[in-house]
């Protein structure tokens, strides 16, 4: 029930948030986020015939007063008015948004059907981004070298990697080699408290999947050298 109710609108959170703020939530987000990208590009479509139907509507009007003007002799050229008013219309910035928040839902979509990744939206990612960066301390405020720390996951992904130092490499979908399994990074997050900071969330690889990267992980390594 709460894959399909809220699962479609928690589904446009980015992954960190949700592995944050939702780790036990009864969702399955692959599903979830077929959902709310159909509805995403669907809603794209009807605003993007709406705002075109009110582009027209007032460019109508406003060469229609021309043409009742105070010039009985003008004559207006309707076809050069309806593809300068395409050329307008397809150039305008809304346009645009509307446009690219549709094609974010059919990405977003054959994501979560096809390849089995939950994509949030991209507006809130770049948020998560720009946040993650802020909050990065300097490198003269490094921590001590500690070992990782493994702890379970959710429905989402299989286990959680706390570490004392980033991993510039563990960007998706590195895989890394661990326990005689192979695990795939889906996500990363940065918390300003505690002394492993840098949270990696990974899901084990199903037989025969694509990977992207290999490495072989030991958490007792980060402990001996940095990252």
């Amino acid at each position: 029930m709460w894959t399909y109710l809220l699962g479609p609108i928690l589904a446009l959170l980015p992954r960190p948030w949700r592995a944050r703020w939702l780790p036990d939530a009864p969702i399955e987000w692959n599903a979830a986020t077929l959902i709310s990208g159909v509805l995403e590009a669907v809603l794209s479509l009807a605003a993007l015939a709406d705002w075109y139907l009110r582009y027209f509507v007032d460019l109508a009007e406003r060469f229609a007063q021309h043409a009742l003007g105070p010039h009985p002799d003008f004559h207006l050229d309707w076809s050069a008015v309806r593809e300068a008013g395409l050329f307008a219309f397809a150039l305008h910035p809304l346009t645009w948004t509307i446009a690219y928040f549709g094609c974010e839902g059919i990405v977003r979509g054959l994501a979560g059907l096809t390849a089995k990744h939950s994509y949030g939206t991209l507006p809130l990612a770049a948020v998560d981004f720009l946040y993650r960066k802020a909050l990065r301390p300097a490198p003269s405020a490094e921590l001590p070298l500690v070992q990782d720390e493994i702890t379970p996951g959710t429905a989402e992904f299989d286990f959680r990697i706390a570490s004392c130092r980033q991993k510039p490499l563990w960007k998706h979908p590195f895989t890394i080699r661990y326990a005689g399994g192979y695990f795939q990074v889906v996500g990363e997050s940065y918390i300003a408290a505690g002394p492993r900071p840098y949270m990696y969330f990974l899901r084990r690889l199903k037989p025969g999947e694509i990977t992207g990267g290999l490495q072989d992980y030991y958490p007792e390594d980060t402990a001996l050298r940095a990252g």
